[in-house]
């Protein structure tokens, strides 16, 4: 979980900073990360509770320690409130540059 969390972090500072380069990578890495994570917390919701009790409690304190970096996302929704924001941004940015065309 250590490793899974730090990648994706690393992963999410590189989309970032192509973000403030204003580079569309950092559109497509931080997109990537933001549903790798939505799939991760569902993967780790399933993992709390549809397997025997004592893995369930393993995995719960496992994510307690292991998820620090990831878990204040998971707190206030970040993956799907970015997700949704930096696409809605992309869109309005794609169709302003669609109408301001040079001849």
């Amino acid at each position: 979980m250590v490793a899974t969390n730090f990648i994706l972090l690393a992963l999410l500072i590189l989309g970032g900073i192509r973000l403030l380069q204003l580079k569309t990578q950092g559109v497509v890495v931080c997109n990537a990360v933001f549903v790798a994570e939505i799939v991760y917390f569902v993967a780790l919701g399933f993992l709390w509770s549809a397997v025997p009790p004592s893995l369930s409690m393993s995995v719960a304190a496992a994510t307690g320690v292991g998820s620090m970096g990831l878990s204040p996302q998971l707190i206030c929704g970040y993956p799907l409130v970015a997700l949704v924001c930096l696409n809605l941004a992309r869109q309005r940015l794609d169709a302003t540059s669609q109408v301001v065309q040079p001849l």
